[in-house]
């Protein structure tokens, strides 16, 4: 796990882009799923879907 400090950083860094918590993890759950070729369940495509 990441010490919250990194995490802070990190958080302050996609903040400065105006970029928020939601849109983060749905961002990064588009990359890794389409590197990974993972199919998507329909809970999934949602968020799949606003990552994109």
């Amino acid at each position: 796990m990441l010490e919250p400090k990194i995490l802070k950083d990190i958080e302050s860094a996609f903040r400065q882009f105006g970029y928020e918590a939601e849109d983060v993890f749905n961002s990064i759950a588009y990359i890794y799923s389409n590197i990974f070729s993972i199919k998507a369940s329909e809970k999934l495509s949602g968020v799949l879907e606003k990552g994109n």
